[in-house]
């Protein structure tokens, strides 16, 4: 489970980054995924499609979080309950790094005119409920689960976003 975690670890960080893409794409625009982003030379003409294009990311992940989160319940299946943890760790992961790393949130915050930490906040606290469900989905060995899980999903973020990312795309 702790290799399946790794791999998870660095699937959560494309994810996140095609959810970007893809928004990028259904606007119109033009944009290259990059390891641990997504550009584009093109200006994004409206308000809404900037809000649309940041949150796409983690709303992608958080989505994919809670699909694995009714598979595990409904199936017991480890493999579910992995990638669940993995994809709601972003937000717990970034914790030690935020303000800088929880961007598109605050980006979406300061757009919608909320205070700059309302948006992570929310994501964070959707992410640790969603964890805690899935775990809750397992009888037994769930502080086993979790620690494998959590360790092998954060270090594939890690090793993605500073080793394997960089030499994968630009």
């Amino acid at each position: 489970m702790f290799v399946l975690s790794v791999f998870f670890g660095c699937l959560q960080v494309i994810i996140h980054e095609l959810g970007h893409y893809f928004a990028y794409l259904a606007y119109g625009y033009s944009p290259v995924l990059h390891y641990e982003s997504v550009s584009c030379s093109q200006p994004i003409e409206s308000w809404s499609a900037g809000i649309v294009i940041s949150v796409a990311g983690f709303g992608l992940t958080v989505a994919i979080s809670l699909v694995c989160l009714t598979l595990a319940y409904l199936t017991k299946n480890l493999v579910f309950g992995s990638l669940g943890i993995v994809m709601a760790l972003r937000n717990v992961v970034a914790l030690p790094f935020w303000p800088t790393y929880g961007a598109d949130e605050n980006n979406v915050s300061v757009a919608l005119g909320i205070p700059y930490f309302t948006l992570f906040i929310v994501v964070l606290l959707i992410n640790l409920l969603t964890i805690g469900l899935i775990m809750n989905a397992f009888e037994k060995g769930r502080l086993g689960i979790l620690t494998t899980t959590v360790s092998g999903g954060t270090i594939g973020m890690f090793l993605w976003i500073l080793w394997l990312g960089p030499k994968m795309l630009p």
